[in-house]
C-alpha cells in the first residue's frame, strides 16, 4: 500500500513538473493572453532582440503570457507551442477590432495628441485596425503596416453611412439651411457619405471631398437606391428644374 501511495505521489509530481515546463497554469491560477499588436510580431529565442527570430505571428494573433521583463519584452507562448520573446508595445490586452474612417481623409500622428507629426492618412475604404486606445485617442495598425494614433471622434466602429442623391440636381450648402451659402450643386446618381444630421439636414462628403449639407429628402441610402433603377441613371438634360433643397 505504501508503495502505491509512493508511486501515485510521483507521477502526481512529474505531472505537475511537466506542466510548469510547457508554461501551463496548475490549479487556482488564471492564464494571461496577449494579441499581437503590429502587422507582423516576430517572437524571439532571447529578450531584447537577441536570439534567433523563432516565429512571425500576424495581427490579431493569441499568445499565452508566461513573464514580464523590466526591460519592456514579454515572455509567450504561441498557440502552436513556440516559447520566446516579444516586444510588450507589439501585444495588447483587447483583441484587434476593425474601425472605419467618418471623414474623407483621417490623419494618423505618431503620438496621441494633435501636436505629434503626422504618420499616415486613411479615407473611407482604408482598412484600419483598432489595437489600444488612451483617453480620446485610438492606437491603430494601417494596411502597410504603420502604427500611429487617431482621434477617436473621426472613427468608428460601423462603416459610413453612403447615400445617393434622388433628384435631378441638388445643393450642398455651408450649414443646415436654405439661407446658407451655397458651396456646390451634385446630380442625381452622385455617391455621398453623411458624416453627421441636423434638423432635416445631412451633413456629407462626396467621394472626391467636398463636404456640405443637403437637405435629407433629396437623398436616398445607396442599399435602397440598388433596387430603383431610376435613381442610378446619368443625371438629368439641361432642361431639368433648377437644383433644389427640397
Amino acid at each position: 500500500m505504501k508503495k502505491n501511495l509512493f508511486g501515485i505521489g510521483m507521477i502526481m509530481a512529474g505531472l505537475i513538473c511537466l506542466a510548469l515546463s510547457a508554461g501551463q497554469v496548475i490549479a487556482g491560477d488564471s492564464p494571461d493572453y496577449f494579441y499581437a499588436a503590429r502587422k507582423t510580431v516576430d517572437v524571439y529565442s532571447m529578450p531584447a532582440g537577441t536570439g534567433e527570430i523563432l516565429t512571425s505571428v500576424p495581427l490579431g494573433t493569441m499568445m499565452m503570457e508566461l513573464e514580464e521583463s523590466s526591460t519592456g519584452w514579454v515572455q509567450v507562448r504561441t498557440m502552436d507551442g513556440k516559447l520566446g520573446w516579444v516586444e510588450a508595445v507589439e501585444v495588447s490586452d483587447d483583441v484587434p477590432t476593425r474601425i472605419f474612417a467618418q471623414r474623407p481623409t483621417v490623419t494618423v500622428h505618431y503620438c496621441p495628441t494633435m501636436e505629434c507629426p503626422e504618420v499616415e492618412r486613411a479615407g473611407f475604404d482604408t482598412e484600419i485596425m483598432q489595437v489600444d486606445e488612451d483617453d480620446d485617442w485610438v492606437q491603430v495598425v494601417m494596411p502597410n503596416g504603420v502604427v500611429g494614433w487617431v482621434d477617436e471622434e473621426v472613427v468608428s466602429e460601423k462603416p459610413p453611412k453612403r447615400y445617393t442623391v434622388m433628384v435631378p440636381s441638388a445643393n450642398l450648402r455651408s450649414c443646415h439651411s436654405e439661407e446658407c451659402p451655397l458651396i456646390t450643386t451634385v446630380a442625381a446618381g452622385t455617391k455621398l457619405i453623411r458624416m453627421d444630421k441636423k434638423d432635416d439636414w445631412y451633413h456629407v462628403c462626396t467621394t472626391s471631398g467636398v463636404s456640405g449639407w443637403i437637405f435629407e429628402e433629396l437623398v436616398i441610402r445607396e442599399d435602397k437606391a440598388q433596387q430603383i433603377p431610376a435613381l442610378t441613371a446619368p443625371a438629368a438634360e439641361s432642361a431639368a428644374p433648377a437644383p433644389s433643397d427640397g
